[in-house]
């Protein structure tokens, strides 16, 4: 599992195209987000039900969704894996958010490069 593949990450549907040159594209089937029981990529209960009105935020939602479904079990399961999401728990929002529900994620990146600053794009996945 170790690099993931487009349809790993984006749904079985993804098409990333190259050609014709310089052209760099990538395709997300939104139906792809839909619950396994309707033949997707998500299990039951938290695929989106109707695709065509997806929101940007539901879109990230679904791609951290997605990728939780295909990593290792646990941080450690796979270390060539080199991006790994984490439940970070759930708690209620203050202040402003009152009211709202904070949901988080830990997403880890791992690199072999050194520790000084923000990695580049060109860092990741090689």
């Amino acid at each position: 599992m170790a690099t993931f593949d487009y349809f790993e990450l984006f749904g079985s549907n993804a098409i990333f195209a190259t050609s014709p040159v310089p052209e760099a594209t990538l395709t997300i089937n939104l139906f792809d987000f839909e619950d396994q029981a309707n033949g997707e990529n998500l299990p039951e209960g938290l695929g989106v039900q109707d695709p065509q009105v997806m929101t940007a935020t539901q879109i990230l939602y679904a791609l951290l969704l997605l990728l939780k479904t295909k990593q290792g079990e646990k941080i450690d399961t796979d270390p060539t894996q080199k991006v790994y999401i984490a439940d970070a728990g759930k708690s209620i929002a203050t202040g402003a958010r009152d009211g709202q529900i904070k949901r988080s994620f830990t997403v880890s990146f791992f690199i072999d490069a050194g520790l000084a600053g923000t990695p580049s794009i060109d860092q990741i996945d090689n």
